[in-house]
């Protein structure tokens, strides 16, 4: 397990400061190397970018992009999974989940599986 945190359900804020210098020729976007959440809400400088949920995991930014000083706030909200389960099944995702998924004694496994939930690599440019 990665975190502290392994039946947690609801969202956690990212919120971070960095300067932009380079003039803005292109479209500029956020890209997320992975995606463990079920969405991504993107705020830059206090205003809404973008809301991810599905490929392509990115949000062009270039209107609320400014030179100088940028203030990125990202909220991921995972799903019910990690709280209420299953949670000792040999499969980490199920594709659906009935009673029978809390009792069936083919797929159990001692150990916990959890769905990811975090924020890794995002890419700006």
């Amino acid at each position: 397990m990665d975190s502290g945190y392994p039946f947690y359900a609801g969202s956690f804020v990212f919120k971070t400061r960095f300067n932009w210098g380079r003039l803005l020729k292109n479209k500029v976007f956020i890209e997320f190397e992975k995606f463990d959440t079920i969405t991504a809400k993107v705020v830059l400088n206090k205003k809404q970018a973008g809301l991810v949920f599905w490929p392509p995991y990115r949000v062009e930014i270039t209107k609320f992009l400014k030179k100088g000083e940028n203030i990125l706030e990202i909220e991921l909200t995972n799903s019910l999974r990690n709280l209420l389960g299953p949670h000792h099944n040999t499969d980490k995702e199920e594709k659906r989940v009935t009673p029978v998924s809390f009792t069936d004694k083919n797929n159990w496994t001692d150990r916990y599986n959890f769905v990811k939930f975090g924020l890794g690599k995002i890419r700006i440019g």
